[in-house]
Order: C-alpha cells, then sequence, then structure tokens
C-alpha cells in the first residue's frame, strides 16, 4: 500500500458497523484511519482483526468515549500526541440504546442523547480547525428517525431539546407507554438528532466560507451484525442475532460488512466529492423525513448543544 496521505477519524470503531467501515477504508490506498475508541485494548484488537485483511493498513488507536465531554474537549490534544494534526475525514458513527434505565453520564446527561448527539457535536467543533480543504464529515443517524418508515421503533418525540439531556423531565413518563419504553424513544429521538445536526452543520459551514467541507448523514439501514441489541430481552437478542440476517435481502435491511462499505464511500469516493447536505440510505440517496429539514428546530438545537456542553 502506497504510503498514507489522509487522514479519516472513525468513532464507534470497535465493532459492527464502524468495524466494517475501518475495514474497508483500510483497503483503499493512502487512507491512514484513527481508530477513535473507549476501550483501548478493544481498539488494539480490531486494528489487528483490520490488519489480517490488509496487511498493510495504515492504522493508529486513540482514546475517546463521546459519552464524555471532558473526553471529547481532551481528545485534539490526544490526536495531535498520536502525529496526527490534519484531518480529512471525520465518521460520527458511535452510538447507543438502552433499555434499562435512564442512565447518566459523568457529565449528568441522559447517555443515549449525550452519546448519540452531544458528543459528536462537541467534537465536530473541536476538530474543525483540523479540517483540511475539501475534508467529509460524515454523521451516522438511522431510518427509525421518520415514522412514515414503519421501522417498528416509536416516533421521536420531545417536549424540549434541552428536556432529552434531563432524564428527570416529564417527558419521559410519556416515552415509557411507547412501545418498548423510554430507551427506544429516546434513541429515535436522537437519530432525528443526528439529521438536525448534520443539516445545519452544512448551512453553517457555508455561511463561514468553509462550503467545500461537506456534511452528509448515514442511514446504515435494519443491520444484522452489530451491538446494538446487547441490551435487549434474551428473545430479542436471539431474534437479532438469528433472524435478523435470514431478512437482508429485504429493501432497508443490510449486514454490516455491507453497511460498513458504503459508509466508507461517503469518505473516500469521488462521486460524494463536494457533495453536503445528503441522506444516503445503504447505498442510495433519498430524502428524509420532511421534520428533518425543519430549520427552525434544528438552530434551536444547535443553540441547545452549545448551552449544554458549556455547562459540563
Amino acid at each position: 500500500m502506497s504510503a498514507a496521505t489522509r487522514t479519516a477519524v472513525v468513532t464507534g470503531p470497535t465493532r459492527g458497523l464502524g468495524l466494517e467501515c475501518v475495514r474497508s477504508l483500510a483497503g483503499v490506498p493512502g487512507w491512514h484511519i484513527v481508530l477513535a475508541c473507549r476501550d483501548e485494548e478493544g481498539g488494539r484488537r480490531a486494528a489487528d482483526e483490520v490488519r489480517r485483511d490488509h496487511p498493510g493498513a495504515s492504522l493508529a488507536v486513540v482514546l475517546l468515549d463521546v459519552s464524555s465531554l471532558a473526553s471529547v474537549r481532551s481528545f485534539p490534544d490526544r490526536l495531535a500526541a498520536a502525529g496526527t494534526t490534519r484531518l480529512d475525514a471525520l465518521v460520527c458513527n458511535a452510538g447507543v440504546q438502552v433499555t434499562r434505565g435512564p442512565r447518566l453520564t459523568a457529565d449528568g446527561y441522559e447517555v443515549t442523547f449525550a452519546t448519540n448527539h452531544l458528543g459528536h457535536f462537541l467534537l465536530v467543533d473541536r476538530l474543525l480547525d483540523r479540517l483540511a480543504p475539501g475534508a467529509r464529515i460524515v454523521v451516522v443517524s438511522s431510518g427509525t428517525h421518520n415514522p412514515e418508515w414503519k421501522t417498528g421503533m416509536p416516533a421521536p418525540r420531545w417536549r424540549t431539546f434541552e428536556a432529552l439531556a434531563r432524564p428527570g423531565d416529564p417527558e419521559r413518563a410519556e416515552w415509557a407507554k411507547s412501545p418498548g419504553g423510554t430507551g427506544r424513544c429516546a434513541y429515535s429521538t436522537s437519530k432525528l438528532c443526528n439529521l438536525f445536526f448534520v443539516y445545519e452543520l452544512g448551512r453553517r459551514l457555508g455561511a463561514a466560507g468553509r462550503g467545500d467541507v461537506t456534511a452528509n448523514a448515514y442511514d446504515p439501514g435494519l443491520m444484522a451484525g452489530t451491538g446494538l441489541a446487547r441490551e435487549y430481552n434474551p428473545v430479542a437478542r436471539f431474534a437479532w442475532r438469528f433472524v435478523l440476517p435470514l431478512l437482508t435481502m429485504l429493501p432497508g435491511a443490510s449486514t454490516a460488512r455491507r453497511s460498513g462499505a458504503e459508509l466508507a464511500r461517503l469518505v473516500y469516493d469521488p462521486a460524494y466529492a463536494g457533495r453536503s447536505g445528503l441522506y444516503v440510505q445503504i447505498a442510495r440517496e433519498k430524502r428524509s423525513s420532511k421534520q428533518s429539514y425543519d430549520e427552525a428546530l434544528a438552530g434551536e438545537l444547535w443553540r441547545t448543544s452549545q448551552t449544554l456542553v458549556a455547562q459540563a
């Protein structure tokens, strides 16, 4: 493999979609990939696995817990210590779905909102000045954000965006009445927040004269081979592990290997150069939910996120 000339950071790279994205990108000449993960030992195992497929891969493991705002704030220094000062791509993939909770992060915020949205919001802000011209930001969302697509998940709902970060908010009593309870509703709502964020980010980059840096959303589809079901009950885990893989030929369904490869394409494929504000589901560009394009709501989430990260 030729010497690495471009660098990508991938969060949540040790399993499922993130690992397969790293694996696919490692096969593209010229890329150095930073596995940004909260478990350094798990990161090293993932890197070793990727190197078995791509012996010449240029990989580094750098500690990052996106649920911790302190960890996010110190990440640029750890990145620099690992020899990376310029980035050509940032893949915001790390995510959680909890079924028991709610749970608090060290900052006192609900873990789903903090991990799936707020940590990545701050991470992008902290790395903006390191993004090279033409850099690409990809945020992993989910079709669960759109109730019209009948994913089986509850529709996104919130009273205020700040309430999403507060486990004690009365709105969560209403969430508990939804199928699957508060954890699944928190997840689908966080995936809508991902879209508000990425579309608003694209607009702000353009307004700041940095329109060469693109921001796009990726939907991996209903996907087997991920860790999102690790907290499900035994019956649901069995279905996720053994039944879902049988459905991967259906529209909107996929495997971690296939979806990870398509996610990597958003990083390196010339077909996506200079294009921003896209929603790509597996390998097809499409429109996300009507609500996801609401600029007023996106601006409100942005301002609330700024306040929340400043308070922690």
